[in-house]
């Protein structure tokens, strides 16, 4: 009985149930990530993509700093394209 009302054992459980819903998360952003030599243009919709990576960064907010290269690169590229238009 001690061992299963442990506290311990409440906080590694919730833990790998972060972790794995953190990993997975992760997994679907970056399959969902616009990569620059995609062939498949048809990407749709931003937004998908925008609500998982919220629910990352609420899960924890240090995984922001996995996506921030990507975010920028992006953003630089949009910015390089939108100028190159011009």
């Amino acid at each position: 009985i001690c061992q299963v009302s442990s506290c311990m054992l409440f906080y590694c459980m919730s833990r790998s149930l972060v972790n794995s819903v953190e990993t997975c998360l992760i997994t679907a952003i970056l399959a969902l990530w616009p990569w620059e030599g995609q062939k498949d243009k048809s990407v749709g919709s931003p937004i998908p993509l925008c609500w998982l990576l919220t629910a990352c960064v609420l899960i924890r907010p240090t995984s922001i700093l996995m996506f921030l290269p990507l975010i920028c690169r992006s953003l630089y590229t949009l910015h390089d394209n939108a100028a190159r238009e011009e």
